[in-house]
């Protein structure tokens, strides 16, 4: 059986009634040592993911503990900005990015040049996924200050901080929640509208298994960065999507058959919009569980997927093998 409905004002409802429970999960006993355990506040990481198709990057960050964050709000923020750089030209460049849903509690993501007039697409994308899963794994929601270095060059800022809401907001409009939406369409390289209606429905038992809330934001937030260095024009082949060994979960295309051979095929932009739907889903149903979605453009079934805690069933699978560095 499929669920689904519609997404409107409930979801700012819905993210106030998971907030208590993202909060009281303990950070990941699993992983980290040395620099996380005894200065979480500021660190430095010089490698990443291996499999994120980047090189020589490396970031700094800084933690203020004088501002607190809004859980909810400083995910899904991330997300959002995960989502919207995603979607852009693998070699785009931006003069900077600004990340704030207006019915949410007081964050905003910045994303600024340094030293030049843009930064790169791929730089946005990795290090804006490796502060806020740092800010995940150790369980620290303050003002976030990071510099993203190519090489020993400064090549990009990002800060995430309180957000100053205007007086005349209040915390029950909803009115400009914009991305969190299901009837979304996106502008590709053609000129041609398409609307992107995934279908999504959670495993029956015993496939049903929970996946704690941390865990699923994560894989989310990673399966985005990956897909944000392909082109987004290419197919996506049959592949998972694994943020590693912290967090134990995956996302595996397609779950079940062959995949499309003719056109309209299930290239990533289509799968970018479907994945940044899924938290929706989540939130609307009060649940993070094993799940499946359909992806559907213009009405047409491209694809499937999985979302599962564990991994994936065959490590062999082609396009993916990871390689964690959290």
């Amino acid at each position: 059986m499929r669920l689904w409905g519609s997404l409107g004002p409930s979801l700012y409802a819905s993210t106030l009634a998971f907030s208590s429970l993202v909060t009281a999960l303990p950070a990941s006993s699993t992983a980290g040592g040395g620099l996380f355990q005894t200065s979480p506040r500021i660190g430095q990481l010089n490698s990443f993911h291996q499999d994120l198709g980047v090189e020589n990057f490396k970031f700094e960050w800084r933690f203020d503990n004088t501002v607190d964050l809004d859980v909810w709000s400083t995910l899904l923020d991330g997300l959002e900005g995960l989502r919207t750089i995603a979607l852009r030209d693998t070699n785009a460049r931006t003069k900077g990015d600004h990340f704030h849903l207006g019915s949410m509690r007081g964050v905003s993501i910045d994303i600024s040049p340094s030293g030049a007039d843009t930064v790169s697409n791929d730089m946005a994308a990795v290090c804006l996924y490796h502060i806020l899963e740092k800010m995940v794994f150790l369980n620290i929601f303050e003002k976030a200050e990071v510099l993203c270095y190519e090489g020993n060059v400064i090549k990009a800022t990002i800060v995430i901080d309180a957000f100053q809401r205007f007086p005349a907001a209040t915390e029950a409009d909803t009115s400009q929640l914009g991305s969190i939406n299901t009837t979304n369409t996106i502008t590709a390289d053609d000129t041609t509208l398409k609307a992107v209606m995934p279908e999504f429905f959670f495993l029956t038992p015993p496939r049903d298994t929970p996946i704690p809330a941390r865990v699923a934001i994560v894989t989310l937030m990673y399966t985005l960065t990956k897909m944000a260095v392909q082109d987004k024009t290419a197919i996506v082949p049959r592949c998972y999507f694994d943020p590693g060994p912290t967090w134990d979960a995956s996302i595996i295309f397609p779950a079940e058959g062959p995949t499309r051979t003719q056109p309209p095929y299930m290239e990533y932009r289509w799968a970018i919009q479907t994945i940044g739907k899924v938290i929706d889903f989540f939130l609307h149903q009060r649940r993070f569980a094993s799940m499946g979605g359909v992806v559907v453009v213009d009405g047409v079934e491209l694809d499937t997927f999985l979302f599962q805690e564990g991994k994936p069933w065959n490590a062999e699978a082609p396009g993916n093998s990871t390689v964690a560095t959290s």
